[in-house]
C-alpha cells in the first residue's frame, strides 16, 4: 500500500510488493494518509481530513 500525491492531493493506492498492479483505493478532494493493514489483513485504516479535522 502507498500514499501518493500524483493526482494533486494525497490518495491511497494498493500495490504489489514490486510496485506493479496499482489500484486507487481513495478518491476525494481531501487528504488521505498513513494507511495501515488491520491485524487480520482484511481491512485498511487511514487518516483523512474530509470534515476539516484529521480522523481515522
Amino acid at each position: 500500500m502507498l500514499q501518493t500525491r500524483r493526482d494533486g492531493n494525497d490518495e491511497i493506492y494498493f500495490t504489489e510488493a514490486d510496485g506493479s498492479g496499482q489500484i486507487r483505493l481513495t478518491s476525494n478532494a481531501s487528504g488521505e494518509q498513513n494507511p495501515a493493514w488491520s491485524p487480520d489483513g482484511y481491512q485498511i485504516v487511514y487518516q483523512t481530513d474530509r470534515d476539516g479535522n484529521w480522523n481515522i
